[in-house]
C-alpha cells in the first residue's frame, strides 16, 4: 500500500486502464465462447436485441451484394458500429467489437478516477475505489452482449468531469471546450437521447448556479472570465441540443424513405413505434394547478414515460400494476421509486418463479455485486457527516445522481433496463463510497505510523 502511494497519478491511471481493458476484453470473450456452447445460441449472444442487431447487419450485407440496400441503414445505433467494423475488417463476428468496448471501458475508468480524486481529495483512495469499477461483473455481461452502455458511461463521466473541474479549479481549458464537451454530448445524444434532452439543460443550470454562488460569496476565488465562459458553454450546449435533434430527425426521414423501397427485408424503420402511447392521454393526468405549468408538464411527461415502459413489456417488471392517474399518486410513490432506483433487484426477486434460468443467474450475479452497496452507502454518509467532508463538487454530483435516479425509479419498470441506464450514476456513487472508506482507513494508518 505504501509503495502504491508513491506512484504518480499518470501511472495509476495507466494501471487502471490496462486492468479495465484486459478484464473486459478477456472476460467478455469467455462469456461469448461459453454462450456458443449453449443449445440454440447464436453468434455468442443470448439477449434478443443483440441477436436481432447481428441478424439485421448480416441481412444488410446480403442485400448490398444484390445492390438492394442503402449503406446508412443502421445509423444512430449499435448496428452502425457493427456494420462499420465488419465492413473494415471483413470479419462478421460480434467478438471483433469487444476490443473497442474494452478500450472505452478503460477510458471510463480513468475518467472516473479523476472525478473521485477531485471530490474526495485523496489520490490513493480514489485509485482503490476505481479498481472495483474496473472489474465490474455486470458491465462485463452487458459488453459481451454488445450493449451500448460503454459509450453512454464514458459520455456521462466526461461531462461530469468537465463541470467538476470548472467548479473546483475555476477555469475552463480549450481541451474541455473543443474536445471533451463535444465528445460527452455526442456520446450521450446518440446512446441515451432521452437523458440528453431532458437532463443536460437542468444540469447546466445547476452548474451555473453553483458558479454564481461561488462568485457572489467567494469573489476572490472565482474569475469573471470563468463565469462568462460557463454561460457561453451552456448556451452553446443548449443550442446544439436543438440543432442535433433537428439534424437527426432529417437523417431519419431520409433513411426511412430509402428503407421504404426494401419492405419485407426485415430491416426496421428508424422511428418504428415500439410503445403503445395511445393508451395514455396526458390530459387525463390530474395535476394541481397551483404547481405551475412547468411542473404540470414535467409530471405528465413522467407519467407518460412510465406507460411507455409498461407498454414495452418484458419479463422482469416491477410494480407493473401501478399507473399514475394524478400528481398526488406520483408524489406519494417517490419513496418507493428511490428504493427501486437505488437498490433493485431485491433479494426476493432473484429466485422468483417468473424468472427464467438466464435471468436468475444474472440477478444473482448482480445482487452479489450490489450487496456491499447496501452497507457502504449509509456508512459513507455517516463518515461524511462525522468528518464534515462535504464540498461543492460532491453536492453537484449527488444532485445529478439523485435527480436522475428519481426519474428512473418513477418511469423504468423493467429491471434489466433500469440496471443498464443507472449504471454510470450507480458507479459514481458506489466508487465514491468505497473511496471514502479507503480514505478513512488510509488516514488511520498514517496516524499509526511513526
Amino acid at each position: 500500500m505504501i509503495r502504491l502511494s508513491n506512484i504518480s497519478d499518470n501511472r495509476k491511471a495507466f494501471i487502471l486502464f490496462m486492468l479495465s481493458f484486459f478484464w473486459l476484453l478477456f472476460g467478455s470473450i469467455l462469456i461469448q465462447l461459453f454462450i456458443y456452447l449453449l443449445p440454440k445460441s447464436k453468434f455468442g449472444l443470448i439477449l434478443p436485441d443483440g441477436i436481432e442487431n447481428q441478424v439485421t447487419v448480416m441481412k444488410m450485407f446480403e442485400l448490398e451484394e444484390n445492390n438492394k440496400c442503402y449503406n446508412f441503414a443502421s445509423c444512430f445505433s449499435m448496428r452502425m458500429l457493427m456494420y462499420t467494423i465488419y465492413s473494415l475488417t471483413g470479419i462478421n463476428e460480434p467478438m471483433i467489437i469487444l476490443p473497442i468496448l474494452a478500450f472505452l471501458h478503460g477510458l471510463s475508468t480513468i475518467v472516473l478516477f479523476k472525478i473521485i480524486k477531485i471530490v474526495i481529495k485523496n489520490d490513493m483512495a480514489a485509485f482503490i475505489g476505481s479498481l472495483f469499477f474496473s472489474i465490474s461483473p455486470s458491465l462485463l455481461f452487458w459488453s459481451a452482449q454488445l450493449k451500448k452502455e460503454n459509450f453512454y458511461i464514458l459520455g456521462i463521466f466526461v461531462y461530469v468531469l468537465v463541470w467538476i473541474k470548472i467548479i473546483r479549479y475555476n477555469k475552463i481549458s480549450l481541451t474541455s471546450l473543443f474536445i471533451l464537451f463535444p465528445i460527452s454530448l455526442i456520446l450521450m445524444q446518440f446512446t441515451r437521447d432521452l437523458i440528453f434532452n431532458q437532463f443536460v439543460p437542468i444540469w447546466q443550470a445547476i452548474a451555473i448556479g453553483i458558479i454564481l454562488l461561488k462568485y457572489f460569496f467567494m469573489r476572490n476565488k472565482v474569475n469573471k472570465k470563468v463565469l462568462v465562459k460557463s454561460f457561453m458553454v451552456s448556451l452553446v450546449i443548449i443550442y446544439s441540443l436543438f440543432i442535433q435533434i433537428k439534424v437527426i430527425a432529417i437523417f431519419k426521414d431520409i433513411l426511412n424513405e430509402k428503407l421504404e423501397q426494401y419492405k419485407g427485408h426485415s430491416i426496421m424503420r428508424m422511428d418504428e413505434e415500439q410503445f403503445d402511447t395511445q393508451r395514455f392521454d396526458t390530459k387525463q393526468f390530474a395535476v394541481r394547478e397551483e404547481l405551475g405549468e412547468f411542473f404540470m408538464t414535467k409530471l405528465r411527461q413522467v407519467a407518460k414515460q412510465r406507460i411507455n415502459f409498461l407498454s414495452a413489456g418484458g419479463e422482469s417488471l416491477i410494480d407493473e400494476n401501478i399507473v399514475f392517474k394524478n400528481s398526488r399518486e406520483l408524489l406519494f410513490y417517490i419513496p418507493r421509486a428511490l428504493q427501486i432506483a437505488f437498490f433493485a433487484p431485491f433479494p426476493n426477486m432473484i429466485l422468483s418463479e417468473t424468472s427464467n434460468t438466464s435471468q436468475k443467474l444474472f440477478r444473482l450475479l448482480y445482487f452479489i455485486e450490489l450487496f456491499p452497496f447496501y452497507i457502504l452507502l449509509p456508512y459513507s454518509f455517516f463518515l461524511l457527516i462525522q468528518k464534515k467532508d462535504f464540498n461543492v463538487e460532491f453536492a453537484f454530483i449527488f444532485f445529478i445522481i439523485l435527480s436522475i435516479m428519481l426519474v428512473f425509479g418513477l418511469t423504468v419498470v423493467n429491471i434489466g433496463t433500469l440496471v443498464r441506464v443507472r449504471l454510470p450514476f450507480h458507479a459514481v456513487l458506489y466508487v465514491t463510497c468505497l473511496s471514502l472508506i479507503a480514505k478513512q482507513h488510509l488516514t488511520e494508518q498514517e496516524k499509526k505510523e511513526p
